[in-house]
């Protein structure tokens, strides 16, 4: 989606369907809603950092070009910020619309499979169970939802105002994690991402993860690759995790499948 004026006229489209803005406020029906949601995002996922493999699934579940490497960022700062970039094609009225709903989802997978990531299907509100502020951006498109807000979880809010980042992908998302013990428990999952992951993956072959400072240094950086290559009727997949900051590594494996 690449006009702005259609992207504005598609979020307040979607205000106006959840009644969030009438001038009587909230009604009973839009109350017990939020309530609900706010149960969902709290009780559904055991752990508070499944989001991060939602949002890997997700991204493997993306249109990517024909000629792009499908790749996804991830960047956190540990002011409580964590930063999403994924190189697709961008999202969608659909994608924007299924984003919007509870257990809405435009995926669609071939032959019916998905990865074992998956947990419920219920995706991205797991975000809410460690994020109060979401920031989405995608080509025109750039909403925020507020959890604090009524339907808040789903009724987006348009804002010409991304959180600053060394990221730039086409499509975008930042997440606000107010609690301390949350984040440090988001920033010891992304640091325990290992290449293994993507054997499961359809279509990433790319995941870089960095670390910063409150003041935006940078304290760990390291990326995760996967590549394929055929041989006298075999498949080598090249596994490796590379290393950057504190100090450049690389580490291999190699797995031949008959």
């Amino acid at each position: 989606m690449d006009d702005v004026e259609v992207a504005k006229k598609l979020v307040k489209d979607i205000r106006r369907a959840k009644h969030v803005d009438d001038p009587a406020g909230e009604d009973e029906t839009a109350v017990d809603l939020t309530n609900a949601l706010e149960m969902l995002s709290e009780e559904l996922y055991s752990k508070p950092a499944h989001f991060i493999l939602e949002l890997i699934q997700n991204a493997d579940d993306n249109r990517y070009a024909t000629a792009v490497t499908p790749k996804l960022s991830l960047l956190y700062r540990e002011d409580g910020y964590l930063w999403v970039g994924i190189n697709e094609l961008g999202f969608t009225e659909a994608n924007v619309r299924a984003i919007c709903r509870i257990a809405a989802s435009t995926k669609k997978v071939e032959n019916q499979q998905k990865g074992y990531i998956g947990e419920k299907g219920i995706g991205f509100k797991s975000v809410f169970k460690v994020a109060d502020v979401v920031w989405v951006k995608s080509g025109a498109m750039s909403f925020t939802f507020d959890k604090n807000k009524p339907l808040g979880m789903i009724a987006p809010e348009w804002t010409d105002a991304f959180p600053p980042t060394s990221i730039s992908e086409r499509t975008m998302f930042c997440f606000k994690i107010p609690n301390q013990d949350d984040r440090g428990i988001v920033r010891a999952n992304l640091l325990e991402l290992k290449p293994e992951l993507l054997i499961f993956l359809r279509q990433l072959r790319n995941i870089d993860v960095k670390v910063q400072n409150a003041a935006s240094a940078t304290l760990q950086h390291f990326s995760l690759s996967k590549s394929d290559a055929q041989m006298s009727g075999t498949r080598r997949t090249t596994l490796q995790i590379i290393s950057i900051t504190p100090r450049l590594s690389t580490v291999s494996d190699t797995l031949i499948v008959f």
